[in-house]
């Protein structure tokens, strides 16, 4: 019997064998990237020696990256997508550690971290409860929308991420198909490798101050890639602001207390990336399509229906 099955398997196998070849000879080779690949922005080489160089490009084409695209290597995730929020910034880092003389065995032990903290966290989410209800307060939030809505949506938000800026479109829409029904609340969670994350924060905040909070968010997300202090300025000036207490207010403690309480609330909240939303405490992560928000929005209506009655 036993050998029977073994006859049926290799025939399977050598049926089967020239069509596994010929796809596999069609699927494009892995692109092995150097440097003349790639623009400054996205990888800066620069005050590296030659063998240097050759171990930062090594590490970045043997290693896979973890943001959960499809593109293999990190120096592809680099070259392909420039709205992945951890390739660019991983390749700064293995820049900096090969600058520091670390040893490709340590870089790559680095990596198997990254990778087994992403797995553990991404797990972690899995096993979330889907229906917890979070006690989350808006604290110093902005907010938007009548005071007695029915639903309340906290945004935790950075603004250097590609994914934060996609979503804003996704907002304005939800905003007018639910007039009257949601209140929105923008808190800061300025991730650490976003070196003008918390700046921006700051600007956005200093502005509200001057009743202009919801113009400078938005144009914080339409200038992302510009968010160096110059610019900062240059649209605190678009909007007719006093500069001179604008810059004052940007360099408040407070200010940067409040930022630092939201992050600390989010990550209580199991809210470590960027974008976050709590739907009358109901947690839903990421850009997600708006049919998304329209259904936890519903979902939260009609318990807020319930409770009244």
């Amino acid at each position: 019997m036993k050998y029977s099955h073994l006859c049926l398997s290799l025939s399977l196998l050598l049926l089967f064998l020239p069509q596994a070849q010929q796809a596999l000879a069609k699927q494009p080779a892995k692109k092995t990237y150097t440097e003349a690949d790639f623009s400054k922005a996205e990888l800066d080489l620069s005050g590296l020696n030659e063998s240097q160089k050759k171990l930062v490009l090594k590490l970045l084409n043997e290693h896979n990256c973890t943001c959960g695209c499809t593109k293999g290597s990190w120096a592809n995730c680099i070259k392909t997508d420039s709205h992945c929020p951890f390739s660019r910034p991983m390749g700064r880092k293995v820049v900096q550690m090969v600058k520091q003389g670390k040893s490709e065995e340590f870089i790559s032990g680095y990596f198997a971290g990254w990778r087994e903290g992403t797995k553990r966290k991404r797990e972690a989410q899995r096993q979330e409860d889907p229906n917890r209800i979070y006690p989350v307060s808006t604290m110093h939030a902005p907010v938007k929308g009548p005071a007695k809505a029915p639903v309340t949506i906290i945004e935790y938000t950075d603004y250097q991420c590609p994914f934060c800026r996609r979503v804003q479109d996704t907002l304005r829409e939800i905003e007018a198909e639910y007039e009257g029904k949601i209140r929105l609340a923008v808190m800061n969670n300025p991730l650490s490798f976003h070196k003008n994350a918390l700046p921006a924060a700051l600007a956005a905040r200093a502005a509200g101050r001057q009743g202009k909070f919801w113009e400078m968010h938005e144009l914080l997300f339409k200038n992302q890639a510009k968010l160096d202090e110059d610019n900062l300025v240059k649209l605190a000036q678009k909007l007719g602001l006093d500069i001179k207490r604008f810059n004052a207010d940007r360099r408040d403690e407070k200010l940067k207390r409040e930022i630092r309480a939201e992050q600390v609330q989010a990550i209580r909240n199991n809210a470590t990336g960027t974008p976050a939303f709590f739907i009358n405490g109901k947690k839903l992560s990421g850009a997600k399509p708006i049919q998304h928000f329209r259904n936890a929005i519903e979902e939260a209506l009609k318990r807020a229906k319930s409770k009244s009655n």
